[in-house]
């Protein structure tokens, strides 16, 4: 091609030469095809993925065609599971592993002037894998090594080529100079044992777990092994490498403190378990107020009852301040604390049952004094729950009239609109979406969002009857639990007749909260509504999500006590 300056010029247009690349790949020559590619600047991965199962089968062909380590290094460099660009097909699975494991065994097996003349490529074959097999290829180097001294070559040819194969391969995987790694590989084929040896390469190559398991023979090498497992983290990993050794209860120490300095009070317990010390395992289970746990263990390790009673009152005191009475009532009953304390205890924590079968418990003498103690917390506890309910029935009354008055007029107004009006503000949106202000552009999301608190609510209430109910029978209260048994009755019929309406299947434009102009806004567009239909983009805000009402719980179901 003549350029317009006047120089004859010889292009290369890309894609006619993947065709000739691809015609070499069928011909199985290898070499031109590598040649080729190289010079332009071709992904490498071509070769395989042009036709992957042919390639698989014609390594060794591929090996023997091409027989220059250089080109074949560059080959193996550049492999990756990603599909080559110029590809359609489908890519093998775990590509670059199994290449690089079948290229390093054919290699292996040619005679031993060809194998040092491609030793480079095993090498590199090895440090591509994934993860890479550092210490694979130190031991074929050191194998290959002795074996090339033991032959009689001319002035030690082979060996050199070798260690410059291993050279130049370092140095390429690891961007380090030599003058930087061949001391260190000098000085670890030095170091003795052959554990320690292991461990000192791992360290090079940071694999920690691995470092650590070579350590973990060495006895005369604890101090390291506990400096490589604070330092590097690796606690669980030593729990099973030392898991059959004598250091195994020193390891569960190490890990049991590090665990309480970081709080973590249930598993440094269990760890401070397998290590044998029971006295920091109880404290851990003291401070993790995992009463039951800690009286299990006291018992089996045969603690005085004064000393574990005095524990848990210690524990019931930091739960009394994290609000957790029903963990305090179990630690109240169990250090045989006052009938009263107890009482109160399963009261806050909404336990009456218990409460009611922790004051008959105490007939001996207290009979009057703890059931009538039970009788007024369970009496003012039902009394203010039937008054609550008659509010909030109320109240769901009111904004359920007021829902749907809104949602009238909004249905008027839609179908009024016949121009373009200006798009609202999106200021204090959220804020707007929870006042009950009448009038307001969010009057309708207020008002779902309200409603959806009283369901919420309801939903607890008829939980709590569960208990609440029969512990009423059980102390004589008929007349109360029949009484809140209607009242939370009549409430729930209502909410489960109202709720379709507040969140129908079927939603028409005036069911969807928030001001008319809004709705059928799209990118700051305003699109008037044909005829009241729904808008072209709906936004789902939580409020016309429907909620989740429960079926009336057994206790309100009708099934009296009585």
């Amino acid at each position: 091609m003549q350029m317009p300056r006047g120089n004859l010029e010889t292009i290369h247009p890309r894609l006619f030469v993947i065709r000739v690349i691809k015609q070499l790949i069928d011909e199985q020559n290898y070499l031109e095809a590598i040649k080729c590619m190289k010079k332009h600047r071709i992904d490498m991965n071509l070769i395989v993925d042009y036709k992957p199962d042919v390639f698989m089968n014609s390594i060794p062909m591929f090996i023997q065609s091409v027989a220059d380590p250089e080109l074949m290094t560059i080959f193996v460099t550049a492999l990756n599971n990603d599909r080559s660009q110029y590809c359609d097909g489908i890519v093998i699975s775990d590509k670059v592993n199994r290449i690089t494991e079948i290229l390093v065994r054919e290699i292996l097996s040619l005679a031993p002037n060809r194998r040092v003349h491609m030793f480079a490529v095993v090498l590199s074959a090895l440090l591509k894998s994934s993860p890479p097999q550092v210490e694979e290829a130190l031991r074929l180097m050191k194998k290959e090594t002795d074996e090339s001294s033991g032959r009689l070559t001319e002035s030690g040819s082979e060996e050199g080529e070798i260690r410059r194969n291993v050279n130049f391969n370092v140095a390429e995987m690891s961007n380090r100079d030599p003058k930087e790694y061949v001391p260190l590989l000098n000085e670890l084929r030095k170091v003795e044992p052959d554990d320690y040896r292991k461990f000192r390469i791992d360290m090079v190559r940071e694999d920690w777990k691995s470092a650590l398991t070579h350590l973990s023979r060495l006895d005369d090498k604890w101090n390291e092994a506990v400096a490589l497992i604070r330092e590097k983290q690796l606690y669980s990993a030593a729990l099973i490498i030392y898991k059959n050794s004598s250091r195994f209860k020193d390891v569960c120490s190490i890990y049991a403190e590090v665990l309480e300095l970081n709080a973590l009070w249930d598993e440094a317990a269990l760890i401070y378990n397998r290590a044998g010390d029971n006295e920091k395992e109880l404290r851990c289970l003291e401070l993790s107020r995992n009463v039951e746990r800690y009286v299990s263990r006291a018992r089996v390790l045969g603690l005085p009852d004064e000393v574990v009673n005095t524990a848990i009152m210690k524990m019931a005191t930091v739960l009394k301040a994290s609000g957790r009475w029903c963990e305090v009532a179990k630690a109240l009953e169990i250090a045989k604390a006052p009938a009263a304390s107890i009482i109160e205890a399963y009261s806050k924590a909404g336990r009456w049952l218990n409460g009611v079968d922790a004051a008959e418990r105490f007939r001996a003498g207290f009979l009057s004094l703890d059931v009538s103690l039970m009788r007024e917390f369970l009496a003012g506890h039902a009394k203010g729950l039937f008054e609550d309910v008659g509010t909030k029935s109320e109240e769901f009354h009111r904004y359920m009239k007021r829902l749907a008055l809104v949602r009238s007029i909004k249905k008027e107004n839609i179908m009024k609109i016949k121009n373009g009006i200006e798009c609202g503000k999106n200021f204090e949106i959220d804020r707007k979406k929870q006042s009950l202000k009448e009038g307001g552009e969010y009057e309708d999301s207020a008002l779902l969002n309200i409603l959806a608190t009283h369901y919420h609510w309801l939903n607890d209430v008829m939980a709590e009857l569960i208990e609440l109910l029969p512990a009423l029978v059980r102390i004589d209260e008929l007349s109360l639990a029949l009484s809140l048994q209607q009242s939370v009755e009549k409430f729930f019929i209502d909410a489960s007749i109202n709720h379709p309406q507040i969140w129908p299947n079927r939603l028409h434009p005036w069911n969807l909260p928030g001001p008319i102009d809004g709705l059928y806004t799209v990118d700051g567009i305003f699109t008037p509504p044909k005829d009241g239909q729904m808008p072209e983009v709906v936004s789902l805000g939580k409020s016309i999500y429907s909620i989740v009402f429960k079926g009336i719980a057994t206790a309100t179901s009708g099934e009296c006590y009585y």
